[in-house]
């Protein structure tokens, strides 16, 4: 019989990890509900816009807010990392923001239709706005609640061989899971499939489609789970255990759009989204328990590379064992641990290097490398 009210309960009433987990919650949650409502959002609209306004207006319109989003995030990182002194007046922001925006809205105006880029770049700005609200906005206001700042600076040019490893690693992950994807036997590398995706389609097209989206993506996967979680992480848990948590929660989190997508009510999307949330703190605190674990054993220090090998086991198998109940769950797997993999690079990076801008790189490469129109297109090039 519990001899006190849970709430007196020294543990529960004051513990630092308890209130970083109930904040990461909230966190990760609002941006997994953001997430989900752009996805769907924008591919709804993307579907009225061409046929209400048009085209030539409407891709006026879009292009020229995505300058300015793009124009805005810049603006952004470069005030944080300049002296107080040093920064624009607001009448100044608002003076060269206003005429920013005309020039990008007449030349987006005038040089539409002769470009053949799409009326509204739906997959664009969703990443756009997936990276900059969901992820982006997120991550700095929670850091900035929490009192700690994300780490902005440029890493030096000791940082360039990480860099090229991350790279490296992030690159042949993409592109091994691509290679799963399309085995032999596999209907994706028909004649016809490639044919659709390859010649067709402009390098400045593809770039567009493939190139920009994988920045904004990385940006915002980076900022968020590295810059601000890992951070947080790391104040509560010490550098492996933040990498090993860290790995194991953003690759349960993965998971969300399915579970999200499995229930067509929105009372039922909330609870999905919720549940996959709770899974990938969990998943983070097994992690975390298993590292504590094995340094114990072995009486020394676990190394980041280790931690993440462990936040990624987390993830492995339930996987393995969901796959052996159902094979058919095998691609979702394979892709599932494969964007595993590529968070534990990141992780591993950010502790080298203490620099957002590597976890960044490591994110970018592989949603470019690893995209499939990208090598449909070229494979249907080569063929």
């Amino acid at each position: 019989m519990v001899s006190q009210p849970l709430r007196k309960l020294p543990v529960v009433r004051d513990s630092p990890v308890a209130r970083a987990y109930g904040s990461l919650f909230a966190l990760l949650f609002a941006s997994q509900v953001l997430e989900f409502l752009f996805v769907r959002g924008v591919a709804f609209v993307s579907q009225l816009v061409p046929n209400v306004l048009d085209p030539q207006v409407a891709g006026a319109v879009v292009y020229a807010v995505l300058g300015m989003a793009a124009f805005a995030g810049m603006y952004g990182v470069v005030r944080t990392r300049r002296p107080q002194k040093a920064r624009a007046e607001r009448h100044e922001v608002t003076q060269i923001g206003g005429v920013t925006a005309m020039l990008l809205l007449v030349a987006a105006y005038l040089l539409h239709g002769v470009t053949d880029v799409p009326v509204f770049p739906g997959q664009v700005l969703t990443s756009l706005l997936v990276a900059s609200v969901a992820m982006g906005v997120p991550a700095f206001a929670y850091a900035k609640a929490c009192e700690f700042d994300v780490h902005l600076d440029f890493p030096g040019r000791d940082a360039v061989p990480l860099a090229g490893v991350i790279l490296t690693l992030s690159a042949i992950t993409g592109l091994a899971q691509f290679a799963v994807a399309v085995a032999p036997g596999n209907p994706l590398l028909t004649d016809g499939v490639v044919g659709r995706f390859g010649p067709q389609l402009s390098a400045g097209l593809m770039a567009w489609r493939v190139v920009v989206p994988g920045v904004c993506v990385g940006l915002g996967m980076g900022f968020l789970y590295n810059g601000a979680v890992q951070e947080r992480l790391r104040e509560w848990l010490g550098p492996a255990g933040a990498t090993a948590a860290v790995t194991a929660l953003v690759g349960v989190l993965g998971w969300a759009f399915v579970a999200g997508g499995l229930t067509p009510s929105a009372v039922g999307v909330v609870g999905a989204l919720a549940a996959v949330v709770l899974l990938s703190l969990l998943g983070a605190a097994v992690a975390v328990r298993s590292v504590r674990l094995g340094a114990r054993r072995l009486d020394g220090e676990v190394t980041p590379v280790v931690a993440a090998s462990v936040g990624v086991a987390v993830v492995a198998v339930p996987l393995a064992v969901l796959v052996g109940i159902d094979p058919s769950w095998a691609g979702l797997a394979v892709g599932g641990l494969a964007a595993t993999v590529v968070v534990a690079i990141a992780s591993v990076a950010y502790e080298r290097s203490r620099s957002v801008w590597i976890p960044v790189l490591a994110f970018t490469t592989s949603q470019i490398a690893g995209d499939s129109d990208l090598l449909l297109a070229i494979a249907g090039f080569v063929g």
